[in-house]
């Protein structure tokens, strides 16, 4: 192509599954030899290499020969710029936390997403088509009046980058299928953003509910920024106190990449009860690492798992225990980790940018 991909985004944020993303597909883009940069709002995390990303106000006039790759995700004033833009424009849509989860715990975010959604709604007629990371985003793109035609693609994600830190030595807990001594903890995983969509408060009584019918030998680790939602974890805490497991859940908070990936390798389950995900990128990451999933099947999670773990139409806390003390079984855990193996092929970082390559033309 001859104009340039020029990827547009509210915030940059490396370790963000968006910002992730858009720093994958930049990689991608200029390792087959596109033009491309991205340009931002807000970084809050550091400084990125201005040849790669550059602050919004820098970006040139764009021509009719260009492609405009907007992250669709909440509401900003890049939102009410795109109009009378040259161009080819393109909405990656990602979705929007519904405003409701945040009500009593973040009026601030509770009143971006809602203000968000009615710019979504507002947008409808300007993009010339949209590329979702679901069929749950597509649908939901839809029902908000989008008539344009829609892709579904979804999330670029760079393994390598995975992989060097593993070759580097810093993720060198034993992996699970190594896990020597049977008499340790299950060790039980989720990783996202302490928020009230993700349902902190369901892992906590399923850890509960495992203790009461199978034994004290359980461990809850949360990987996820509060920011914003001190509240929603200070009620967490207290929860977990209350049903008596306080030492088995383990709130650590931000982490570093090379943490996260350690954490994963040290991991027997990763554990998803969120009700609202538009692709939920730590299943993906969670079979790549082989860790056996067990996860509640609302919005976009069932399409992304496929089958390769055990998906939950209920997730009361008996039923979640249940499931997780299946896979103390290791038959139930290895045929699992081969149905991952298979699955996360369909993720391929070249499968999925050549995928992405063909809606933006």
């Amino acid at each position: 192509m001859s104009g340039t991909i020029y990827q547009l985004l509210p915030t940059l944020a490396v370790g963000d599954a968006i910002g992730n993303e858009v720093l994958s597909i930049d990689a991608g883009l200029r390792a087959r030899g596109v033009k491309t940069h991205i340009y931002y709002l807000r970084n809050p995390r550091g400084s990125i290499d201005s040849r790669i990303a550059s602050p919004y106000e820098q970006m040139p006039e764009t021509t009719d020969e260009d492609i405009i790759l907007y992250h669709l995700s909440i509401g900003s004033r890049m939102n009410r710029d795109l109009r009378g833009v040259k161009g080819k424009i393109i909405f990656r849509y990602h979705n929007i936390t519904p405003a409701d989860f945040f009500r009593y715990y973040n009026p601030e975010l509770e009143d971006r997403c809602r203000k968000g959604l009615e710019e979504i709604r507002s947008l409808a007629d300007i993009p010339d088509r949209c590329i979702a990371v679901s069929e749950f985003n597509k649908a939901h793109l839809r029902s908000l009046g989008y008539t344009c035609a829609i892709d579904t693609c979804p999330i670029v994600i760079n393994w390598k980058e995975y992989d060097d830190v593993v070759g580097a030595g810093e993720a060198d807990t034993a992996p699970i299928a190594k896990k020597a001594d049977k008499s340790d903890p299950l060790r039980v995983l989720f990783v996202g953003r302490v928020a009230p969509n993700k349902k902190h408060q369901d892992l906590i009584a399923a850890i509960a509910a495992y203790v009461e019918s199978y034994g004290p030998g359980i461990d809850l680790t949360l990987i996820g920024s509060s920011a914003g939602n001190g509240g929603y974890e200070k009620e967490l805490r207290a929860y977990a106190d209350l049903l008596g497991i306080a030492d088995r859940v383990h709130f650590l908070g931000h982490m570093d990449f090379a943490g996260i990936v350690q954490a994963y390798r040290g991991s027997d389950i990763f554990l998803c009860l969120s009700e609202h995900e538009g692709f939920c990128v730590p299943l993906i990451e969670a079979m790549h690492f082989g860790v056996p999933i067990v996860a509640y099947d609302a919005a976009a999670v069932g399409d992304t798992l496929g089958d390769a773990g055990i998906l939950l139409r209920d997730k009361t806390p008996e039923r979640v225990a249940e499931a997780l003390h299946r896979l103390t079984d290791p038959e139930e855990r290895e045929s699992i980790r081969q149905a991952e193996a298979r699955r996360v092929q369909d993720f391929d970082p070249e499968k999925t940018l050549d995928r992405l390559l063909s809606c933006l033309h």
